[in-house]
């Protein structure tokens, strides 16, 4: 357990040294948002857990930004359905 919680714990490092250096043009400051960040570290640490022969690899994190940034900003809220 403690050998899955250690390489679990370098993959999320990895993750969010990625994410800290996120800035795509025309955002703002977007994916600063504390929010915002956690959930793109946790749909990529995810997304690696359920495929480990790919896994985690450097810029992931540019391909998945613009997706959710896209969905989050064209989502109808609850209240409007």
């Amino acid at each position: 357990p403690w050998a899955a919680f250690h390489r679990d714990r370098e993959l999320l490092d990895e993750i969010d040294k990625d994410l800290e250096r996120l800035y795509p043009t025309g955002c703002g400051d977007y994916f600063v948002d504390p929010v915002v960040a956690e959930t793109l570290k946790q749909v990529l640490f995810v997304w690696c857990k359920l495929h480990p022969d790919t896994s985690y690899r450097q810029g992931m994190h540019e391909l998945v930004a613009p997706v959710y940034y896209s969905l989050e900003r064209t989502a109808v809220p609850a209240h409007d359905r």
